[in-house]
């Protein structure tokens, strides 16, 4: 898959509401009965299911691993677990019930903005291919990160400070539905603290020095890919 087909896969489906991408998901995963089934072990440790994973590549379906379908569409592995659920349970048409939760209301405007700020405390990274295979807006989070991590730190800090804490779903939801172009998930190709550097000197740069630094990012780009 090229960078352009995996451009237009990801823009297709950050540009979806929750429901649409969750039936995006349902129709890249398969699930299927295991050919073989073991009779050694317990039953309760038996595979019940299989799955393959596909995507539309100029007009067919090209099959791919979990961990292209998670890179292309920039999700986690819980985003799968959750989809494999709804499967699993009969739900062909499954709606992603992030954001829907009726108690919203209850969650005060000031413990929101709480939970924004922690979340833009964490310090991002671009990927060195960022302009050729994904998103350039795209950022990642440090690797091992997970969103209960953060929800874990963002209780510790209010309760340290004295302020009133939420519950998880709240916290899930502002990073699911304002934080979308943040990622969970390793990139592809490593993260690096000098594409950031060539990034922030752009951006006070004049026209002469822009022409200076992106030869020097575009050669230290090239150069990444043969590390």
């Amino acid at each position: 898959m090229t960078g352009v087909e995996k451009r237009r896969h990801f823009n297709i489906f950050r540009g979806e509401d929750n429901d649409g991408q969750a039936k995006s998901l349902v129709a890249a995963i398969e699930l299927k009965q295991p050919a073989v089934r073991t009779v050694l072990g317990p039953v309760k440790y038996q595979r019940k299911y299989t799955y393959e994973y596909s995507l539309i590549v100029n007009g067919r379906r090209q099959q791919v691993c979990r961990t292209t379908l998670m890179s292309v569409y920039g999700i986690t592995t819980e985003r799968i677990k959750t989809i494999k659920k709804k499967l699993e349970a009969g739900e062909t048409s499954p709606r992603d019930m992030r954001g829907k939760h009726t108690n919203h209301k209850t969650l005060p405007d000031t413990v929101r903005e709480n939970i924004r700020q922690h979340i833009r405390s964490f310090p991002t990274y671009e990927s060195h291919y960022c302009r050729a295979d994904a998103d350039p807006t795209r950022r990642y989070l440090p690797p091992g990160l997970t969103i209960t991590m953060m929800y874990q730190l963002f209780i510790q800090h209010q309760r340290d400070n004295g302020l009133p804490e939420s519950e998880k779903w709240a916290y899930d939801d502002i990073f699911n539905r304002e934080f979308r172009h943040l990622s969970l998930s390793t990139p592809k190709n490593d993260t690096c603290d000098q594409c950031d550097i060539f990034k922030a000197k752009l951006a006070d740069a004049t026209a002469e020095e822009r022409v200076i630094i992106e030869q020097e990012r575009n050669r230290h780009q090239a150069e990444s890919k043969y590390i």
